[in-house]
Formats: structure tokens, C-alpha cells, sequence
């Protein structure tokens, strides 16, 4: 039948007499079957499986495209990410960097930074930092000293010297006494006593314990400006050093109760600090 011969027909007004238009061939059309998706599990999806819903629209991490209904699609058990069936296949697994399931995961992840050997772990050394591990806190500047520094005030150091009256009272009594028994001047005597004090002072201070009996009970050392103990001669320097603190009246010991570091004359003069020493040092 021609063109021209092809009759129109008025459905509507056939359809106003009761007629009925026929449809075109609606059939559906049928979806893949699809795996059942457990709940909660959005991209817990099988290795192997056709693309549904939950996966169209997502994008293969190799090739970039579109992952459309029906695809045959590989997820990768490990990382979660879905690809084309093909994509997998050409890359020889997942794509995802240092995935164990990507070509060469070993070889991307490296070496580890810290090796351990047998004898490592029977040694008390530890093993050796990595390269980019942070380098050891400075210790404090002040040697022996992990807190700050407490100077010792007029007040310990007065009971310090007490103490030190006390302790050297007896044997400087007997030597006094022994002294006038075989008629020796006060001269000789004063001479010979201050000789003691003076051993006393600077070997105690120049020793191990860096303090004098007296400062012991008070838990006062004598150290250098840079906390180190001090020697024989910079103890000696001090010791004699007080013999002008006293001479100005003893101006020069008052100074230990409002100069910085509450340093005495003669602690000046010999480069000298008076601290406290910290019970848990074991100074």
C-alpha cells in the first residue's frame, strides 16, 4: 500500500464511540538476575558478579569509565573497589597502591624501615632509629639537673653554717687546748686553726658529695656556674674569699639574700653558685 493510499483514521472519534487504540508492544524488558546483597553490606559485594544498582554509576579505578547495569565486574575482597571483569584482567588485579591483591604489592609497599635480627632481640641495646625518627630532646644545660635550678637561700645557708660551727667546735676546742699546754701564742694558734677551716671547707666542697657537712643537712651543694663540681683550688679561692665578705662588715655574705642567684661575695669573686640539691638526683 502506497502512501497515498494509507487511511487516517480520527482514533478520537472512534474512542468517543467505544472504540479502543491499540498499544504498541510494551513488553518489559527483563533485568539480569542479580545477587542478593546481604543487609548492610553496600559494596560487600562478590568477587565476580554482574553490575546492579549498587555499583552503576561508579567509576573503574584502571580505565576510568562508567560501570554500567549488567557489566561483568570484579570487586576486590580486599579494598572494596569494583572493576570491569576486563580492566582486572589486563592489570593483573587491583589497582588500588600496596592492595595485597595489586600486581607487585610488595614491591610498592618497600622494605621495612626497622629490620630485627635474632640477636637484636637477645641484646639490651635497642635497634637503631629509623632515619626519619625525630632526634633526642637536648638535655638542660645545667649538669646533674633535670628541673630548674633552685638557688639556696640567706636563711639555708646560715643553718648550713651553724651545723658547720657545731661539727668543727670539738676538735678545734681540743686543738686550742693542746696548743696552750705546750705555750704556744694565740697568734700561731689562730694560724693553725684557720689552716683546718680552710681544708675542711675546700676538700669537702671539691669532693664527691661537692658540700661541707653543714650543707649536707641542709641538701645544699656548691658547683660551678655551669653545675659542675669544683676543684681544690676554686673551693680554696672561695674559702679565702670570705675573709673579705667580712671585712666590709659582712656585707658580703648579706649578699646571698637578694642578688639574683643569690650568690655571696666570695661565691662571685670564685665564679661560684650555692643550689639546691634535688632529692632524687642523688647529688
Amino acid at each position: 500500500m502506497s502512501d497515498e493510499e494509507k487511511i487516517c483514521i480520527d482514533w478520537g472519534d472512534l474512542e468517543a464511540r467505544g472504540a479502543k487504540r491499540p498499544m504498541p508492544d510494551q513488553t518489559p524488558v527483563q533485568e539480569p538476575e542479580m545477587p542478593s546483597i546481604p543487609a548492610g553490606g553496600d559494596l560487600d559485594l562478590p568477587p565476580l558478579m554482574k553490575a546492579n544498582r549498587r555499583v552503576v554509576g561508579m567509576k573503574c579505578s584502571i580505565c576510568n569509565g562508567g560501570i554500567e547495569l549488567g557489566q561483568d565486574v570484579r570487586n576486590c575482597e580486599e579494598c572494596k573497589l569494583s572493576y570491569h571483569l576486563e580492566c582486572w584482567m589486563e592489570n593483573h588485579g587491583c589497582a588500588t597502591y600496596g592492595c595485597p591483591n595489586g600486581p607487585g604489592a610488595k614491591e610498592q609497599l618497600g622494605a621495612p624501615t626497622i629490620q630485627l635480627t635474632a640477636s637484636d632481640l637477645d641484646s639490651p641495646v635497642p635497634p637503631p632509629l629509623p632515619s626519619h625518627a625525630a632526634a633526642p630532646v637536648a638535655q638542660p644545660a645545667y649538669a646533674g639537673y633535670a628541673m630548674a635550678i633552685a638557688y639556696a637561700g640567706f636563711w639555708r645557708r646560715v643553718a648550713a653554717a651553724l651545723v658547720d660551727g657545731l661539727v668543727l667546735a670539738l676538735p678545734f676546742g681540743l686543738v686550742a687546748v693542746l696548743l696552750a699546754g705546750v705555750m704556744v701564742g694565740d697568734g700561731v694558734a689562730s694560724i693553725f686553726i684557720g689552716i683546718c677551716g680552710w681544708l675542711y671547707y675546700a676538700g669537702m666542697e671539691s669532693s664527691r658529695l661537692r658540700a661541707t657537712l653543714g650543707k649536707k643537712a641542709v641538701r645544699i651543694v656548691v658547683t660551678d656556674l655551669q653545675g659542675n663540681r669544683i676543684s681544690f683550688a676554686r673551693a680554696s679561692g672561695r674559702y679565702w674569699c670570705k675573709v673579705i665578705s667580712a671585712l666590709i662588715l659582712y656585707i658580703g655574705f648579706l649578699m646571698a639574700g637578694f642578688t639574683r642567684r643569690k650568690q655571696a661575695l666570695h661565691d662571685i669573686a670564685a665564679g661560684c653558685l650555692v643550689v639546691v640539691e634535688h632529692p632524687k638526683q642523688g647529688l
